[in-house]
């Protein structure tokens, strides 16, 4: 409840409810909201830089260590890179200041400024519709995400329940490749993107647990699974990520990636490390937003079929 005569940060119909201050109150907030927005603006950029890059590689079989190897070559996408390790910390930074609640829909915004920034690389204008279906995508990731608003749970998942969870993630690898390998062009960049949203979103949950490992342990750290295993996925997530630039556009690969890196992290968040969902959470938003993102996905992915610049990569 807000007291009397102040207005909630948050509407309440939209939301849920709010404490008296809500989140992104005070200094702290505002500077948690600035932090979040430049991480945004820097992470926009960077995808379109490139992906950019990436789609002026030679043809490349979908998840080659050649792709990468050729990029690394390349300063534009080097200079992308640093981009986006700097949006990393600005986020990191973001997230000691403020409320995750309030930081991940922020970022969020990053799709809508990663395709404004491609689209001017390309010199060709977003349409209307295609312009509608990001903000539409970026709004459902950050109702969903609000709506779910995990609270704090556990530091670290048990060994069991990560085997449990890497065990469904190479089943979902091993059952989408074949269908990667005989797509192309558009649909090919949105499977690939899918899959590096949901690598990526397993790589930010063992972030978590390799944090929570090295504050327990610091160089013993060093004996232990979690720093391994956080690099061996974070690495197969980069790849996915790199080659669902190269196979389209990146208003192709780039919306089903950003949507399903978060919402995976965060339902891992619920599964693996018991946070609490949000009290007052409404089952009806929650579909809503997911609407929202498909209809965004679909809408986007779409729109390459009318592209006036595509290419093929070579198929497996």
């Amino acid at each position: 409840m807000t007291k009397a005569g102040t207005p909630g940060r948050w509407p309440v119909w939209l939301f849920g409810s709010c404490s008296d201050q809500g989140p992104g109150s005070g200094r702290e907030g505002r500077l948690s909201l600035g932090l979040a927005a430049a991480a945004a603006l820097l992470l926009g950029l960077a995808a379109a830089a490139q992906q950019r890059a990436a789609s002026a590689q030679p043809p490349h079989r979908p998840l080659s260590v050649l792709l990468v190897w050729g990029l690394l070559r390349d300063r534009a996408w080097l200079l992308a890179v640093a981009l986006m390790v700097l949006a990393y910390g600005l986020q990191a930074a973001a997230l000691g200041e403020g409320e995750l609640a309030l930081v991940e829909p922020i970022l969020s915004g990053y799709l809508v400024v990663a395709l404004v920034a491609g689209a001017v690389i390309a010199r060709r204008l977003l349409t209307l519709g295609e312009l509608a279906a990001a903000v539409g995508a970026s709004s459902g990731i950050a109702i969903f995400l609000v709506q779910l608003s995990p609270g704090r749970g556990a530091r670290s998942a048990p060994g069991q329940s990560w085997a449990e969870i890497l065990t469904v993630l190479a089943l979902v690898l091993l059952a989408a490749l074949p269908l990667v390998w005989r797509a192309s062009g558009s649909s090919r960049a949105v499977l690939l993107g899918a899959l590096a949203g949901i690598t990526l979103g397993a790589s930010d949950a063992l972030t978590k647990q390799t944090i929570a490992v090295v504050a327990t342990h610091r160089l013993g750290s060093l004996a232990t699974w979690e720093p391994y295993l956080l690099l061996v996925v974070g690495a197969l997530g980069f790849l996915l990520q790199q080659s669902a630039y190269h196979a389209g556009p990146l208003r192709s690969g780039l919306p089903a990636l950003s949507i399903l890196e978060p919402v995976a992290g965060t339902l891992l968040g619920l599964l693996a490390f018991h946070e609490s969902m949000a009290p007052g959470a409404s089952p009806w938003l929650l579909l809503a937003a997911v609407a929202l993102m498909v209809w965004g996905v679909q809408r986007l992915a779409r729109s390459e079929l009318v592209a006036t610049r595509s290419r093929a990569p070579l198929d497996g």
